[in-house]
């Protein structure tokens, strides 16, 4: 009899202390999801943006048409349902290598300016989503993998999510 108030503590203190990590871990993995998300709307946002600035540009200026159907035609406008978010980061790599090579102004053209400026905030919003989902993505794989908590995640079937190499990925 002296034993089980001991073993009944014991027995709680494990209960309340995995009911905490499984909270945590969901936590986790709905801010990974979340940062997912953005990572696709801002994705579009910026791609929408250069396809504008393509339009424009491709009016008032015959030199640059080139440049822009080689930025607007390796655009991916693919979705959440179609592909993992880093998937897309990979893919969307490419426009970002494009969108540094554009010009910032084009012989005096107001529009074009302006449609550049934007490009350059949802580009900015786009880079801010992807070093936010890395951030999530590297936190949520350390407390899946990391004892004890790996023997919750396990219990409760939460996985490690792949993540490749993003000092590759992002050269």
């Amino acid at each position: 009899m002296g034993y089980l108030p001991i073993i009944v503590a014991l027995l709680a203190f494990i209960f309340l202390w995995g009911i905490v990590n499984y909270n945590s871990l969901k936590n986790k993995r709905e801010l990974l999801n979340q940062k997912s998300e953005e990572i696709f709307k801002y994705a579009a946002l910026r791609n929408a943006t250069l396809r504008q600035l393509a339009k424009v540009a491709s009016q008032n200026n015959a030199s640059l048409v080139n440049l822009f159907t080689k930025a607007t035609g390796n655009l991916n406008d693919s979705t959440i349902k179609d592909m993992s978010a880093t998937e897309k980061v990979k893919v969307e790599h490419n426009t970002t290598l494009v969108f540094t090579s554009l010009p910032p102004a084009v012989d005096d053209d107001e529009s074009y300016e302006t449609l550049y400026k934007q490009l350059e905030i949802s580009d900015d919003f786009y880079r801010k989503a992807v070093s936010s989902f890395i951030y999530r993505l590297n936190d949520y794989n350390q407390m899946v993998t990391t004892l004890p908590t790996k023997w919750v995640a396990g219990l409760m079937h939460f996985k490690p999510v792949d993540a490749p190499n993003w000092v590759e990925v992002l050269k």
